[in-house]
Parts: structure tokens; sequence; C-alpha cells
């Protein structure tokens, strides 16, 4: 026959005295190692690692790699192995440090690997070409897809320049930017 356990219902807890009972209870910033030396030369050094790695795969797959989640696994790893060879000189890795050397890994290395940048759609391209044959008309394409750039972003200034200023013509003549441009328009 089993047993089973009725759960004690707490009082209801103001807003305040839960942030209280988490300030007092669970946090451990104050106690706990964060931004350390180690983490940040961890961090750009895996940084650097998935980097290449990023540039790499983006080659010759076309793909690009997450870098926070690995970079957590290889650090802690490694520093994990290191306490237990040397546990003087390399004191038990944090959880906190942990997440300041996957911030410092993950700016270093999203430079190649997050979708939406302009490198990602330079080094995403060829791949496709050289499987299509097409490597002579790779920079072609890269200059026209920089050149499409800079006009979707030129065309994206002005408009937001004319939905802001609804005297925008008024406002170029002030500035004496185009003489030639008229009331009429």
């Amino acid at each position: 026959m089993a047993t089973e356990t009725i759960p004690v219902e707490e009082a209801p807890r103001t807003p305040e005295e839960i942030e209280r009972h988490w300030y007092e209870n669970v946090y451990q910033g104050d106690r706990m190692r964060q931004l350390t030396p180690r983490a940040l030369i961890m961090g750009m050094a895996l940084g650097a690692v998935m980097t290449l790695s990023n540039i790499y795969v983006g080659l010759r797959a076309g793909w690009g790699l997450g870098v926070a989640i690995t970079s957590s696994i290889l650090a802690f790893a490694a520093f994990s192995t290191l306490h237990k060879l040397f546990p003087k000189q390399f004191p038990e890795f944090s959880i906190l440090e942990n997440n300041a050397m996957a911030s410092a890994a993950s700016a270093a290395g999203y430079m190649t690997g997050e979708p939406g940048y302009v490198s990602k759609g330079a080094i995403q391209v060829r791949p496709v070409m050289l499987k299509l044959d097409q490597a002579d008309t790779m920079m072609q394409m890269y200059d026209r897809f920089m050149t499409s750039q800079a006009m979707i972003l030129m065309s994206e200034r002005l408009i937001k320049f004319a939905i802001e200023h609804p005297d925008w013509k008024s406002v170029v003549q002030r500035a004496k930017v185009c003489p030639t441009v008229s009331g009429d328009l």
C-alpha cells in the first residue's frame, strides 16, 4: 500500500517577500566568481577556434554553427579536468564563470556564424557556386550582392528620413545638399 504525501500549501506571499527569499536563499552572485581572467582568456581562445571552425564549415558546407553551447561544454570539461589534476592551482569553475566565458566566446564566434550578417551570405554562397562549377562568376555575384545590400540600406535610410521629416524638400534646400530640388516635386 503506497502512501501519498499531500503538499502543504503555503500562505500567499507578496512579490517583495518572494524577491527577498530569492535574494537571500538562491542568489549567489556576490559569493561566487563571475568575470575572471581565466574565463575571459578561455572565452577568447574558444571564440577564436569557433570562428575558424565556422569559416571552415561555412566555406565547405554552407552552414553556420552555434558557439555558446559548444564553448560552454568545452570550457567546463577543460576546467573540470584541470581541477581534478591540479586542485590547488585551478579552483572549481563556477557556473557564473562559465556564463561569462560563454558570452566572450559567442561574441567572437558569432561574427561568422549568426544568420543575417553579410559575412554569412558571402561565406555560404561559395560552396553552392563551387558545386555548380560557377566559381569564376562568384566574385561578380558577390559584388552584385554587396551592391544590392548597399542600395537597400540607402533606400531604407532615405525612406526613414522622408517619414521623419515630412517637409524634407525644405530641409534639403536649407542644407544646400541638392540645390536643384524644387518645391514642385
